[in-house]
């Protein structure tokens, strides 16, 4: 306990909205999840037989009103101004933009490095005496922040200003599940940004040089 005492923060209570917001996503998480596992061990989604067929429409049902109340949350909450002003990037919808939003207002963080670390998605070398390996996701944090993330990153390729970076990475040889991570890193930044600068999102955000790339690349 001595070593870690400089490491230790107090805790801070949730907020009653930030425990709304919490229950939620952690219902939505519990559904999503559910309804993976379902399809996994029958084989079947949306095409999906009989009562199996009901069973899944009560789910998509319930998911939907689950977001539902979690937009209403986020653009009615205390951080109503931020939520809309995260739907202004590009490939974060409601449902990552809540995420953001809980996660980002959660904890009192130091920097964007700090915010970083606690979404799991900076890389740590691996590297022992002479030997320098590929580095790897710390993946510390929430796991769901870090799935929300890929899935914007992955909306951000989709987008008009978002492939040109796609594919700057994939030239350099990178498989598509390290750029993903890298753009998902990108945005979990940009949010930051909106988040600490109070301005809307600037397309200029997405506009990095090759240093910046060649730093953030995993080295092999």
């Amino acid at each position: 306990m001595k070593k870690e005492n400089d490491r230790l923060r107090e805790y801070v209570p949730r907020t009653d909205e930030q425990q709304q917001m919490h229950d939620l996503l952690r219902k939505r998480q519990t559904l999503v999840k559910t309804r993976a596992r379902l399809e996994q061990s029958f084989g079947v989604s949306k095409s999906a037989p009989g009562e199996l067929s009901d069973l899944f429409c009560a789910l998509a049902g319930t998911l939907s009103e689950l977001e539902s109340e979690l937009q209403r949350l986020g653009r009615d909450g205390e951080h109503g101004t931020l939520y809309k002003r995260l739907l202004t990037i590009p490939g974060v919808g409601p449902a990552v933009a809540a995420h953001l939003i809980y996660y980002m207002t959660r904890w009192p963080l130091a920097n964007a490095n700090a915010w970083i670390a606690c979404t799991g998605l900076d890389p740590r070398p691996n590297e022992s005496g002479g030997r320098t390996g590929r580095r790897r996701l710390s993946k510390q944090g929430a796991p769901v922040l870090r799935q929300m993330l890929y899935m914007a990153a992955m909306g951000l390729k989709r987008c008009r200003r978002g492939q040109p970076l796609y594919d700057e990475l994939s030239k350099r040889g990178h498989p598509s599940t390290a750029v993903f991570n890298i753009l998902a890193r990108k945005l979990a930044r940009i949010a930051w940004d909106v988040f600490k600068s109070g301005r809307d999102f600037d397309p200029a955000m997405l506009k990095v040089g090759k240093a910046h790339f060649q730093r953030a690349l995993p080295r092999t």
